[in-house]
Parts: C-alpha cells; sequence; structure tokens
C-alpha cells in the first residue's frame, strides 16, 4: 500500500478508490441508475460467492440497476452560504449544535416522515 496522506490513516490507494467510486455512482446517475455504496468488512463470503482469488482483497462493490421508485429532488445549500474566497470565512462557520440542527431541518425538507427509533424518545433534537 502507499504512504499515509495527511495523517489521515488512508493509503494514496484508498483514497483514489474513493474518487473513482464517486465518478461511478455519478456516471450511473446520469444514465439513471440507482448505486449503493457497500463496504466490505469481513471478505470470505464475498469471496465465496463472487470467486475471487484469495490473492485480491476487497474492499467494496457497488450495487448497480434501475431504482424502483424515482430519485428525489436534493436540497442544497446555495453556493454562497459554502464557498470561501481567498480565506476562510469565519462568518460561514457553524457550530457543531448549528450543524445538528441543519441536519434536522434538512431532513424535514427530504423525508416526508421522520420517525425516531424506539428509546429516542427523549432526544433534545426533537
Amino acid at each position: 500500500m502507499g504512504g499515509h496522506t495527511f495523517g489521515r490513516h488512508q493509503s494514496h490507494f484508498s483514497d483514489a478508490l474513493s474518487n473513482t467510486c464517486t465518478l461511478m455512482h455519478r456516471a450511473a446517475a446520469s444514465m439513471g441508475l440507482g448505486t449503493q455504496w457497500v463496504t466490505i468488512h469481513i471478505e470470505e463470503g464475498f469471496k465465496k460467492v463472487l470467486d475471487v482469488p484469495d490473492v485480491m482483497s476487497l474492499y467494496l462493490i457497488i450495487p448497480i440497476g434501475y431504482p424502483d421508485v424515482s430519485p428525489k429532488e436534493g436540497v442544497r445549500r446555495p453556493l454562497a452560504e459554502i464557498v470561501h474566497a481567498n480565506k476562510y470565512d469565519r462568518s460561514k462557520h457553524m457550530s457543531n449544535r448549528q450543524v445538528v440542527e441543519y441536519i434536522y431541518d434538512l431532513r424535514g425538507k427530504t423525508m416526508s416522515k421522520y420517525v425516531k427509533a424506539p428509546g429516542a424518545e427523549d432526544d433534545i433534537h426533537r
């Protein structure tokens, strides 16, 4: 494996793999196909089913197919809220609490009904 990059404990190989997979997801979406990133933690079962030689390592699989439902329109923040010019604009910084609140607000816009997991009734975030 390659050396670690930027102290993130990832090799150049896994960085390139992530970039390649993102492009595969985008290419499939451009053709009306759905995809899902599936990380492989235990290789043996996949190797047996797919007849992959033991000398090869599996990191992930990407199932690709026609989705049963149409994709929903995404919700995006305006670029002016997230792009910084020439330096970090501290006025655009979000605290951890603001990020959590943003995610909960976003869920309300993208999910018709958000159901809390059992035992989460006392969740302070709605």
